[in-house]
C-alpha cells in the first residue's frame, strides 16, 4: 500500500470511494437520496480538483496497485489541522488502510506546524468514533452539526495533541 498526496488526476477515484463508503456506512442514518446528494455535493470531480489544489488543504490517497482504496482530507490552520474526512472503500477495511492514512495525515499536519489535529465524525458513526478513540484521539465535543442535503446531523469532534 502506498499513501501519498492526492493529485487532481485522483479526483474521480476519490469520488468513487466516497460514494461507495456513504452507501455502506450510513443506510440507517441517511436515506439513499441524502447520501447520494451529499456524496455528489462534497466529492464531485470538479470540486475535488479545486480542493486538492488549495494551498491550505491536504488530501491524501491510499492505493493498492493502481487502485485508490481510501482517502483523507484536512485543512491546515494556524495552530490546528482539521481532519474532515477519512474514507476507506468497504472492500478494503480491516487491512490498515485507515490507520495508514491517519498516521500520515497526523504526521503531515504536525510537520506543517499545527499543535493539534481535530477530526470530525457523524455522531451515529460508531465505527468511526471507535477508530479515532483507538488511535489516541479524545472526544472534545458532541454538540456540532453538519448539513447534509438540507438536513442537520449531529457530529462529534475528536482531538489529538502534538506530543513534544
Amino acid at each position: 500500500m502506498i499513501v501519498r498526496r492526492a493529485a487532481t488526476d485522483d479526483a474521480a477515484a476519490i469520488e468513487r470511494v466516497a460514494r461507495a463508503t456513504w452507501r455502506a456506512d450510513y443506510p440507517e442514518v441517511l436515506n439513499r437520496e441524502n447520501a447520494a446528494e451529499a456524496a455528489g455535493d462534497w466529492y464531485d470531480e470538479h470540486s475535488l480538483k479545486a480542493t486538492i489544489e488549495r494551498e491550505n488543504a491536504l488530501v491524501l490517497v491510499a492505493s493498492l496497485g493502481d487502485e485508490v482504496v481510501g482517502f483523507a482530507h484536512a485543512y491546515v490552520g494556524a495552530d490546528r489541522g482539521d481532519l474532515l474526512r477519512l474514507y476507506v472503500a468497504p472492500g478494503y477495511r480491516d487491512r490498515g488502510v485507515g490507520t495508514a492514512l491517519v498516521d500520515r495525515m497526523v504526521d503531515d499536519l504536525f510537520d506543517e506546524g499545527v499543535e493539534a489535529v481535530q477530526a470530525m465524525v457523524l455522531a451515529a458513526n460508531d465505527q468511526g468514533r471507535a477508530f479515532y478513540e483507538a488511535r489516541g484521539f479524545e472526544l472534545v465535543s458532541e454538540d456540532a452539526e453538519t448539513l447534509i442535503d438540507g438536513e442537520l446531523y449531529p457530529e462529534c469532534a475528536y482531538r489529538l495533541e502534538r506530543e513534544d
